[in-house]
């Protein structure tokens, strides 16, 4: 009788552990992204395959957000240095399904007002 009892309890154990562990891989794998602000969007970038923080579209018209490359790291809004580590954040350039979109300048980078 204290056998059955001991088995009994030991499977309600790991039905219970297993239903944990279950429980907190779901909710440690889920990464809620914030919604993007380009315009928080600046210094040193990292662009990536996979991993990203962002998914940015580059267009010539109807940006959120209009970047120059340089080679010095500013802390200015639309100011972007592409670095291989160290990022502030890592892109991914996407054709749709964008979390943002930019516009590449000569001059005048920065956000985009009416945004």
């Amino acid at each position: 009788m204290k056998l059955f009892h001991a088995s009994k309890l030991l499977l309600l154990s790991l039905f219970v552990l297993g239903g944990i562990w279950m429980l907190s891989s779901s909710v440690v794998g889920y990464q809620s992204k914030a919604k993007a602000d380009p315009c928080s969007i600046y210094g040193k970038i990292k662009f990536v395959d996979e991993g990203e923080d962002y998914k940015v579209k580059l267009v010539s018209s109807g940006a959120q957000l209009k970047i120059r490359f340089i080679q010095t790291s500013e802390e200015k809004p639309g100011l972007w240095t592409r670095v291989s580590y160290g990022q502030k954040f890592k892109l991914k350039w996407v054709d749709s399904g964008e979390d943002f979109r930019v516009m590449e300048v000569k001059s005048g980078e920065g956000c985009v007002s009416g945004r």
